[in-house]
């Protein structure tokens, strides 16, 4: 069956990726056509450095089943790939091979600064000049205090910590999911035990410190407080990501994985001079989480499961 494909990294799946997606959709269902994504694992400025030479941009969402579960309720089939394996692609064999060929693309859909193959030199004036039927639509850039919505607006935003701005560009709150690992107890004996949660290395992590959150554990929502940091009152090396859920649950409870949405954040991250002025402190804290996330706030739904 032919399909309508939208083509991009939509790293953060944002509002204006989000225009791109909803015509994606009212073009197939317009002529009766089934809707397509095809995107990258891992997107393109996310390997644009390798370690050892300087900082990789890092993505927005990772792992790549987040950023499947945001596409996969617009479209009817989302395509893939390793970004390595159409990086130096020419135009002509890009929209035959993969676009033809493989998806029996009849219209493609961008965005308005959508580039692509070897040295990002093709555009949607490219793939016009080889699709067959010559229907490409490039969706404006949408806006937000005057200003196009962009990922790397988002990965501004979330490298400062300004959770709030970043969740009117995505139009929901910022995702972070991984597996729990286990911790070394440090939160529970401050009388506010925590679930670690391995983030990939290749995602944007807020700066260190101390996060309002919505965290959804064993199917369950709970709001969170949520540490980033290397916790430097006890001297510690290795950064951690950890949430603290204000409402307990069964003990014998062992969750594995945690998805957590981040609703605000509270304070920097500091050294104390005693635990017991650390314990004071995070007292303090959860107070200020629970005004933040009482009425009207309204939580986030679980994306994942």
């Amino acid at each position: 069956m032919e399909t309508v494909v939208a083509i991009g990294n939509f790293d953060g799946v944002h509002l204006g990726h989000q225009a791109v997606l909803a015509e994606t959709r009212r073009k197939a269902d317009r002529h009766g056509l089934r809707a397509v994504v095809f995107t990258f694992d891992i997107p393109s400025r996310c390997l644009a450095s390798p370690r050892g030479s300087s900082p990789r941009a890092r993505c927005i969402l990772s792992p790549g089943m987040v950023k499947s579960a945001l596409l996969r309720p617009t479209v009817d089939q989302v395509v893939s790939v390793p970004f390595a394996t159409v990086r130096d692609m020419d135009a002509d064999r890009f929209v035959v091979e993969i676009l033809g060929r493989e998806l029996h693309a009849a219209a493609v859909v961008v965005g308005d600064a959508f580039r692509f193959g070897a040295s990002r030199a093709g555009d949607a004036s490219e793939i016009r000049r080889w699709l067959p039927t010559g229907d490409v639509t490039s969706v404006p850039a949408v806006l937000l205090a005057g200003e196009p919505i962009s990922s790397s607006r988002v990965r501004a935003c979330l490298r400062q910590g300004s959770i709030e701005e970043a969740t009117e560009l995505l139009g929901r709150f910022p995702i972070y999911a991984g597996p729990v690992v286990r911790g070394d107890g440090i939160g529970r004996r401050l009388g506010a035990p925590t679930i670690n949660v391995q983030v990939p290395e290749e995602t944007i992590i807020p700066p260190d410190g101390v996060y309002a959150a919505w965290c959804f554990v064993e199917s369950r929502g709970f709001p969170s407080a949520v540490y980033i940091g290397a916790r430097p009152t006890f001297r510690g090396a290795e950064e951690r990501f950890e949430t603290h859920l204000l409402t307990a649950i069964d003990p014998e409870v062992q969750p594995s994985f945690c998805e957590v949405h981040l609703i605000s954040w509270i304070r920097p991250d500091k050294r104390f001079s005693s635990h017991h002025q650390l314990q004071q402190q995070i007292q303090a804290d959860l107070v200020d989480i629970k005004h933040r996330l009482d009425h009207p706030f309204i939580a986030p739904r679980r994306l994942l499961g």
